[in-house]
């Protein structure tokens, strides 16, 4: 019964970091868009500069 529930918890957990992640790239999008300096958006959002630059 247990891994049962964790196995229902960590699926919940990944799908929250999922949906936070996916709202963090949206938001760098629109700010690398906006012209705003990719160091800026990196050191902000956490995401590396290469990452914001694929986006």
């Amino acid at each position: 019964m247990m891994d049962l529930e964790y196995e229902k918890e960590s699926s919940f957990l990944d799908g929250e970091l999922s949906g936070a992640l996916k709202k963090t790239r949206e938001m760098a999008k629109k700010l690398r868009d906006s012209g705003v300096a990719i160091d800026v958006i990196a050191e902000s959002s956490g995401l590396s500069q290469a990452e914001v630059l694929e986006l």
